[in-house]
């Protein structure tokens, strides 16, 4: 992602930085005399105390890397051989299908071919932010082309459940599309005036059957209040609620538009 590698280079630069104020520091040491306990000791001090900075800058930075690195081991390890919807591949899979008409949504407020794969609340947002457009005289050019890559960020609960009813799956996808926002004088809003990788936030909601999309929105920066959510309990823990009609496997898995 564009944006880490800007942090990584951000990160790169300042341990730079303190890497050499440290060795200033012990050249200026060794310039006098002293003990070679001494020196051997300024040196471990100054190894752990970079490599402590970094480990902290990491965690500090990197939190939602971190998330993801977690929430992969707990789906494919734990939830994804007991739970087949919360298996890696399909949640790719069921993304892959749902994500042009959630791109049609952006555009026209069409949900048709989705209705019964997001939440009330996304068709509420969705209308609200069609009508929005249309009242400020925006106008919102779109494009979708595919999707490139789904990160997993975490799993939560949202509701009292149990689970997997109201477990929340969030995730970031890397879109390759076109997103152009203009107002009515023409000054661009959002998005770029050509084709580029677009980044999204998606928070799947889980009715105990099956996936509903609940929220949509631009990811503009990173996630970095991640850790602090309310975390499902352990898989074990979890039970399948009686429904008395299956849903589909995913949505309009026959036709894209």
């Amino acid at each position: 992602m564009n944006s880490v590698r800007v942090i990584a280079l951000r990160l790169g630069c300042a341990f730079g930085i303190i890497l050499t104020i440290f060795s200033s520091y012990a050249v200026c040491q060794t310039q006098q005399p002293r003990p070679v306990q001494y020196t051997l000791g300024s040196q471990l001090i100054f190894w752990v105390g970079g490599l402590s900075i970094m480990v902290l800058m990491g965690r500090i930075i990197f939190k939602e890397q971190l998330n993801e690195r977690r929430t992969l081991s707990r789906l494919i390890k734990e939830i994804g051989p007991f739970y087949p919807e919360f298996d890696i591949d399909h949640i790719k899979t069921w993304v892959h299908l749902c994500a042009p008409h959630v791109w049609q949504g952006f555009v026209h407020g069409d949900l048709s071919k989705i209705d019964h794969f997001v939440t009330e609340r996304f068709k509420q947002d969705m209308a609200e932010h069609v009508e929005r457009v249309h009242e400020q005289g925006q106008t919102l050019e779109c494009e979708f082309v595919g999707v490139l890559k789904v990160h997993p960020l975490g799993l939560y609960m949202v509701g009292q459940g149990p689970a997997p009813r109201d477990v929340e799956l969030m995730l970031r996808l890397e879109q390759k599309a076109l997103y152009h926002l203009v107002d009515a004088g023409g000054k661009t809003l959002k998005g770029r005036s050509r084709m580029d990788q677009v980044q999204h936030f998606w928070t799947l909601v889980h009715d105990g059957d099956s996936y509903r999309v609940d929220r949509v929105w631009l990811a503009e920066r990173d996630a970095t209040d991640l850790a602090e959510r309310e975390l499902p309990p352990d898989v074990r823990q979890w039970t399948r609620p009686e429904v008395a009609n299956k849903a589909d496997p995913g949505p309009d898995s026959t036709k894209r538009s």
